[in-house]
């Protein structure tokens, strides 16, 4: 008999039958969490599958109750799926984006390590969960929205003329110059707490990855972090390792 913690995210995939291995998503999954395989990690996926079909739905939270053996393994569903529960698998009924029923469920769950929203995919749902469980992330924990390219369709609250400031790519795509906060001056930085708490973001096809940082991010002293970058850049000026510096050399070498 196949011990089933032995197998690979990909074979699990598979046995449960999860969208994740045909979405593409497993590739990032084993990549990102195979360091946490054995660890006693609490895991919650926001959407379980099955809608109202009685007794449906439910693949994810399997593969992840096997592929992490000492896991507690959470979903956060806005149908009734309790058929699914036992010993490490615990459903939710509520919605995503109900913040006090999100709050009960944290009180529940205790601080998350990984958190997966595979729920309703409107941008506002999505950027909603978001803002309310990131703050319950472990650092080092990762937080993942699945199906992002809802970004693209009105039907989801998403634009598919890329114009849209508010669909949930677009934050994510500013909240880049957050991850670079350190090398921003004052004057030019916002300082958004929670934004300043994600340590790196993966983009990748319908998928954003964010990985809290390990602690608070030191975001004091900015001006004089720039200041040190503007006097190493009028020092690679003066030793021509700049494109204006090569072209004073050349000219200077007529």
């Amino acid at each position: 008999m196949t011990d089933v913690h032995s197998l690979t995210l990909e074979q699990l995939s598979a046995i449960h039958g999860s969208d994740k291995i045909t979405q593409g998503y497993i590739w990032y999954y084993d990549l990102l969490f195979r360091p946490l395989k054995d660890q006693e990690v609490a895991v919650l996926e926001i959407g379980i599958g099955g809608h109202n079909v009685p007794n449906t739905g439910g693949e994810s939270l399997r593969l992840w109750r096997d592929y992490f053996p000492n896991g507690q393994i959470y979903g956060l569903d806005i149908q009734d799926k309790e058929f699914m529960d036992e010993e490490r698998i615990t459903t939710f009924c509520c919605s995503q984006v109900d913040t006090e029923a999100l709050d009960e469920v944290v009180a529940i769950t205790g601080p998350l390590d990984i958190v997966i929203d595979d729920g309703s995919h409107f941008n506002e749902h999505q950027l909603g969960s978001y803002r309310h469980l990131f703050r319950h992330v472990k650092p080092g924990g990762f937080y993942v929205i699945e199906d992002v390219d809802s970004a693209y369709h009105r039907a989801f609250g998403g634009d598919p003329t890329l114009q849209s400031q508010t669909s949930v790519v677009e934050h994510f795509r500013n909240s880049v110059h957050y991850v670079n906060s350190r090398g921003i001056q004052d004057e030019y930085l916002d300082k958004a707490a929670m934004e300043n708490e994600i340590e790196a973001i993966i983009f990748g096809h319908a998928i954003i990855i964010l990985r809290k940082a390990l602690g608070p991010k030191v975001l004091a002293n900015n001006n004089f972090i720039a200041t040190a970058m503007l006097e190493w850049d009028e020092y690679q000026a003066r030793t021509h390792k700049t494109k204006d510096g090569y072209f004073d050399l050349l000219n200077s070498q007529k």
